[in-house]
């Protein structure tokens, strides 16, 4: 990995640790600037913006997701957003934030390429994709469902929220794809 590789990945990773903790609004260039030991032409070398910063920072751990098998889509998703919690919450406030589309967009990406015929599969989620009158279009409203529903879930503590949501995705998966 070269310098350039290095440095745009330790301005990211710094960007991230922010987001674990603080909303993106809140989070300045300064601040990333100084958790990535980068000065602020640096940063903007790199990154033309704060907003380009976290839409690299969504396409590299979306990246995570789409190279995970297609056994268990929805069960996959619930436990990628479970394990990317705090960094979600803090991109997502509501759904009409500045990354809602972005999400939306990786999302159905993944489950149009999850349901793409050369992958054989008996996952439910890319049967009721492929069986649509238009899979791009099921796949963006299963995109808009696994996203409302998974922040509605994380927004608790609760184990038993993140489960429920497993469990209703599932079935709901299930019913759309007889």
């Amino acid at each position: 990995m070269g310098q350039v590789e290095r440095t745009k990945r330790d301005i990211i990773a710094a960007f991230q640790g922010l987001l674990q903790k603080q909303n993106f609004d809140d989070i300045t260039v300064d601040a990333i600037c100084k958790a990535a030991l980068v000065n602020r032409t640096t940063f903007y070398r790199y990154f033309p913006s704060k907003v380009e910063l976290a839409l690299a920072l969504i396409s590299r751990i979306f990246a995570d997701l789409a190279a995970a098998d297609n056994t268990d889509l929805v069960g996959q998703f619930c436990d990628f957003f479970d394990d990317n919690r705090a960094l979600i919450r803090h991109l997502l406030p509501e759904t009409q934030g500045k990354f809602y589309g972005e999400f939306v967009r990786l999302v159905a990406d993944y489950l149009n390429a999850a349901a793409d015929p050369v992958h054989e599969t008996n996952d439910p989620l890319v049967a009721a994709i492929r069986q649509s009158i238009s899979p791009p279009i099921m796949s963006k409203f299963m995109a808009n469902a696994l996203i409302g529903l998974s922040k509605e879930a994380l927004a608790s503590s609760d184990m038993q929220n993140i489960d429920g949501a497993k469990a209703f995705l599932r079935d709901a998966v299930m019913k759309l794809a007889r």
